[in-house]
């Protein structure tokens, strides 16, 4: 299983909501702003996923 599949599978056992939103590179968090601009909530630019997930439940 990839690591992002377990990242989604940890947020949706623990019931967080979440968006994944796909585009292009972007280099600022100014050029993300603009593939994210009709969806509310916290912005990030840059999610790190390791070899190694620690999940509390």
């Amino acid at each position: 299983m990839e690591p992002a599949e377990q990242v989604e599978q940890a947020l949706d056992k623990m019931n967080i909501e979440y968006q994944i939103v796909y585009h292009p590179v972007a280099h600022t968090t100014e050029e993300a702003d603009n593939y994210i601009e009709e969806i509310v909530g916290v912005r990030t630019k840059t999610m790190f996923l390791t070899k190694k997930l620690n999940v509390i439940y």
